[in-house]
């Protein structure tokens, strides 16, 4: 993963307001990318295994989101399908096949689990909401993106 940070500066009609820009992988993300939750991924041993956490937007809204494990990496999405807002998960369970795809229960929307982007399904070309983690021991700590330009 290849990081850099460097400073800007945003022009609004009132004032200028700074800024730090971190560019990660040729996408730029701006403050807000914070904390949302340190996750025990301990019980996760297999593809499509997932522990769901609860966490605020940046409007201070209560939502729920999960790690999935897949190929050895571990993913975080908000636990929400991008057609209809219904959740993707089922008390701790999620719908997957063999092969890495999540797939939502309303509708049969299937998604990549490496990526959340929907390749099939009423939501074809959508994503889900990711998240960055970050894996430390047993836990996986999920910060939101902030803004996403590139």
């Amino acid at each position: 993963m290849d990081t850099q940070r460097s400073w800007g500066t945003i022009r609004s009609h009132r004032d200028a307001l700074k800024f730090s820009e971190v560019h990660v992988d040729d996408q730029i993300y701006l403050p807000g990318s914070g904390l949302l939750a340190e996750v025990d991924i301990s019980a996760l041993k297999k593809d499509g295994d997932i522990a769901t956490f609860e966490f605020e937007d940046r409007l201070g809204v209560p939502k729920e989101g999960f790690v999935v494990l897949h190929k050895g990496e571990f993913y975080a999405y908000e636990n929400r399908c991008p057609h209809w807002s219904v959740p993707i998960t089922d008390r701790n369970e999620l719908f997957h096949d063999n092969i890495g795809l999540i797939i939502c229960p309303l509708h049969g929307a299937t998604f990549e689990m490496n990526s959340g982007t929907c390749i099939s399904g009423p939501c074809e070309g959508d994503a889900l909401v990711s998240m960055r983690v970050e894996k430390a021991k047993n836990l996986v700590s999920v910060y939101a993106k902030g803004l996403k330009f590139m």
